[in-house]
């Protein structure tokens, strides 16, 4: 549950709602070694809910990758932010 116990996170947007702290720490943890950053890349320390432009765009490589990894389940293994990211802030561009 979200911190202080309320009931719900206060700015998720994508993920679950109900997602759990040590869910939420594991799954921003990973995307964070995935585009070789840390929390203040996407976040505004120390208020941590608030949008920011990285935020935004997070979301919606989320809500892509999410799609692509229903739409394609059967066919290909599953796609993260790694897949394109390989570690670095930006994707490198395709040839």
């Amino acid at each position: 549950m979200a911190p202080g116990g309320s009931g719900a996170w206060k700015d998720l947007q994508v993920l679950s709602k109900t997602i759990s702290r040590d869910e939420l720490k594991k799954t921003m943890k990973a995307m964070s070694k995935d585009l070789g950053v840390d929390c203040s890349f996407c976040h505004e320390e120390p208020n941590m809910e608030k949008d920011t432009n990285k935020k935004t765009l997070a979301r919606e490589m989320m809500q892509m990758t999410s799609e692509i990894n229903k739409r394609y389940a059967s066919t290909m293994k599953k796609v993260t932010c790694f897949t394109c990211h390989r570690g670095k802030e930006e994707p490198e561009r395709q040839k």
